[in-house]
């Protein structure tokens, strides 16, 4: 089966060879659609886990605003994933993809706020762990919950290129 792995689709589309062989040339193209949408969405509440797991560990003022940009980007890329399967695009810009998610999702403007956090991130932990306990935070981690209902069922880290499913509602 040819699947679309994350790892294919970091190196295909957001990476250069500087040195050595290009091994992009060997992953096939990869168009926006649910396989690529499903390399972030399935992805984030890991990434959350993850974030939550290293700030309990090291509350340095440092590793806080480390996993802060990190968990932001993630999130607002996987609020853009949740988009390619009608849009059909792609992008790693972030403002961009925020304006994508806002034409669907008009009533979440809270991610224009995480944006923003990009250049002012949390110093406490306490806080940034409560944006994924309740508010916008949390409402992303159950909107990819849905997603995946919706696009992957079986809850695959890698689907089919050519996975194309009906919404069920």
């Amino acid at each position: 089966m040819d699947s679309v792995t994350e790892f294919q689709a970091i190196l295909k589309l957001n990476s250069l060879c500087i040195f050595g062989e290009d091994l992009s040339k060997y992953i096939a193209p990869i168009k926006p659609g649910i396989a690529l949408a499903n390399t972030e969405v399935f992805q984030f509440s890991t990434d959350v886990e993850e974030m939550v797991k290293a700030i309990d560990k090291d509350r340095s003022s440092e590793n806080i605003a480390y996993w802060s940009k990190r968990i932001i980007k993630n999130l607002v890329r996987s609020c853009f994933h949740m988009t390619i399967p009608i849009e059909s695009c792609y992008t790693r810009d972030l403002k961009l993809s925020a304006k994508i998610f806002l034409k669907h999702y008009p009533d979440k403007p809270q991610i224009l706020h995480f944006l923003k956090m990009l250049d002012f991130p949390f110093s406490d932990p306490l806080e940034l762990k409560k944006y994924f306990k309740k508010g916008f935070g949390k409402w992303v981690l159950e909107e990819t919950k849905r997603w995946l209902e919706n696009y992957n069922p079986r809850k695959a880290p890698s689907l089919p290129r050519d996975v194309c499913y009906k919404l069920r509602h």
